[in-house]
């Protein structure tokens, strides 16, 4: 499979998976006679795990360190990676608490704004 149907499978940018290739966070992947990328399924694999880590907020760096510990030994750097995973985990369990906060901030605010409006409407209306 080509770049560009894989971008549109997994949803991401050709440019990011090139990004995602040149950083080794994708392992690189094979290439036709004309030099084009001939993505597997293990590479697709890899490409919607990485997506998936950084929609949880995973940075590059961390996941350069998850790899890694992969490649260092994949049974052995079990702990390591667990660690790493749950450490991640208990950070965006508290942005998603900081965020639940925000909106319900948000909703509190709205709500506001639509019972002042619906006062403001009513008192203005000119008599029929």
């Amino acid at each position: 499979m080509q770049i560009k149907d894989v971008a549109a499978q997994v949803g991401l940018s050709i440019e990011a998976i090139r990004y995602y290739e040149k950083e080794g966070l994708i392992v690189p992947v094979a290439r036709d006679e004309a030099g084009r990328r001939q993505f597997t399924r293990a590479n697709i694999d890899q490409i919607l795990f990485i997506r998936h880590m950084r929609e949880a907020g995973l940075g590059i760096d961390v996941l350069r360190q998850y790899i890694a510990l992969i490649e260092q030994d994949e049974l052995a750097t079990i702990p390591q990676r667990r660690e790493l995973l749950a450490n991640e985990a208990q950070q965006l369990q508290v942005r998603i608490k900081e965020l639940t906060q925000a909106l319900n901030l948000l909703n509190l605010k709205v709500a506001h704004y639509d019972e002042h409006r619906c006062k403001n409407e009513t008192a203005y209306r000119p008599n029929a």
